[in-house]
């Protein structure tokens, strides 16, 4: 059986293959986001501030749920819900950032693809293998998405 560390070196080395590629423009979420193998959802604590990134917390920001996301069903449903926000906004935002969810995608060949969302002021941050990749404004319409799978992880 795999050790945590021999997964994350393995990752790493995939990760490492797809930066090399290389990208071009600036991709839409579905386009950065390739079918997931893995998916987590986190509720955050955007109120707590922003610390220096660990594996101890998300992007800086305090966890306060964990939701692994198994179903595939479930999974396009989400990154449906999440582009569709993305989409229908019309550029404007307020300019605070207190996240209040995240959404981590890990595809088949270990990139990891990170949102950090806050659907307070209408923005999002995009990484991928957790390097900031692009920013930008939303709608609050996948909210209830996201808040109806938290409430009812276990």
């Amino acid at each position: 059986m795999p050790t945590a560390s021999s997964l994350l070196r393995l990752i790493a080395a995939l990760s490492l293959c797809g930066l090399l590629a290389g990208c071009q423009g600036k991709p839409d979420t579905a386009a950065s986001s390739p079918p997931s193998w893995s998916m987590i959802m986190y509720s955050l604590d955007g109120n707590s501030g922003r610390t220096p990134p660990s594996d101890a917390n998300y992007h800086g920001w305090t966890i306060l749920q964990t939701c692994p996301i198994t179903d595939l069903e479930q999974m396009n449903s989400i990154r449906q819900a999440l582009q569709q926000s993305i989409d229908d906004s019309d550029g404007r935002s307020m300019r605070c950032f207190i996240p209040r969810h995240g959404l981590r995608e890990i595809d088949l060949q270990g990139r990891v693809v990170d949102h950090v969302i806050c659907f307070q002021c209408l923005n999002y941050h995009e990484y991928i293998d957790e390097q900031s990749r692009t920013s930008g404004t939303l709608t609050r319409s996948a909210k209830d998405t996201f808040n109806k799978i938290l409430s009812q992880c276990n």
